[in-house]
């Protein structure tokens, strides 16, 4: 209970709890001190609600995925995308379960069955969310949970998909498919995401203020791993965004959603009569290309963001052929 007593023409209000520090604050009217009263006792009943024993057998699974969601996810860089995760995972069975009830071989069993419907790849992302999600509820939230019932879990294997190489003319192929389209712009996107190795996100996100034709330069202000970086633009680059041209209309080089984008490449793919090509694999593709027109690993690290040289190999998938040309244009050594 919250004490309230009026000292030097002052409103003092001090609220005590068991296992939690005492709050005090002083106001100039005596609502204003019982409005700040009412707010804090408010957050304490919640806080010890959730930390007390008995919401184990209170509380669902569901109730834990709808806080996260509504507190933890908004901070992140992703938030749109996490969300549609997290309120499709609240239309499962498993979130009804009470929180007394919940052990690993539930979310083994939710896995198994997922795993019929979407790859390997996506069941370790959702796991991983769902993982950090436990994390908060006991280390910030005060969850009485001994262990995360998610560090059991075992992630399927991830696929062992090699990115496809795309070459001109799979490039043709799609700008004829876009052609039928009603999505022109989708061409100049995918033949700057060839020349930049942007990521989708970086590429949804660009604004003409961050671009120097002048100076061929590209700032990326947000990237994945939370490092700006400012690119070099090739001539071809350049060109594209001179086709394009600043409207008034919209800020945005590529005023495209994230979900149409997505929408949009698969009728693309389906048109051009190809299988399994990811919009993704446009990056590998670009990395390549860069350490084909034999720019160093330092420039093309500058390029592509990576801070980890290996992760970056990952994403080159130098062809075989080129190599022997470069092989037949060099000097024979005297043999001895």
């Amino acid at each position: 209970m919250a004490t309230i007593r009026k000292r030097n023409r002052k409103w003092h209000v001090q609220i005590r709890r068991k296992d939690h520090p005492t709050l005090t604050r002083s106001f100039d009217m005596r609502k204003h001190a019982r409005a700040w009263a009412r707010e804090e006792e408010s957050k304490l009943d919640r806080i010890q609600a959730w930390q007390s024993p008995v919401s184990m057998h209170r509380l669902t699974l569901g109730d834990i995925v709808r806080r996260y969601r509504d507190e933890e996810v908004p901070k992140k860089r992703g938030a749109d995308v996490e969300t549609t995760i997290l309120n499709a995972f609240l239309r499962s069975e498993l979130v009804n379960n009470k929180l007394s009830e919940i052990e690993p071989a539930h979310f083994a069993a939710w896995r198994d069955k997922r795993l019929q419907h979407v790859r390997p790849a996506t069941i370790c992302r959702e796991l991983g969310i769902y993982q950090h999600m436990f994390g908060v509820a006991i280390k910030e939230w005060g969850l009485p949970l001994a262990t995360n019932p998610l560090a059991e879990v075992r992630k399927p294997k991830r696929d062992d998909r090699t990115p496809h190489r795309i070459p001109d003319s799979m490039v043709l192929q799609l700008e004829e498919a876009a052609m039928k389209g009603r999505t022109p712009l989708i061409i100049a996107l995918l033949r700057f995401a060839l020349e930049t190795a942007m990521r989708r996100g970086e590429l949804l996100a660009l604004q003409w203020s961050d671009i120097n034709l002048e100076r061929q330069l590209l700032h990326i202000p947000k990237t994945k791993n939370g490092c700006p970086r400012t690119i070099p633009l090739t001539p071809a680059a350049t060109a594209i965004l001179l086709s394009l041209g600043r409207t008034k209309e919209t800020s945005f080089v590529f005023p495209i959603t994230r979900s149409a984008l997505a929408q949009c490449w698969r009728r693309l793919c389906r048109r051009a009569e190809l299988k399994d090509v990811r919009f993704h694999d446009l990056r590998h593709e670009a990395i390549s290309r860069f350490f084909e027109l034999g720019l160093s690993l330092p420039e093309v690290a500058l390029i592509s963001g990576h801070k980890d040289h290996r992760m970056l190999m990952h994403y080159t998938h130098l062809r075989p052929e080129l190599i022997v040309l470069k092989l037949n244009a060099t000097e024979p050594r005297d043999h001895y």
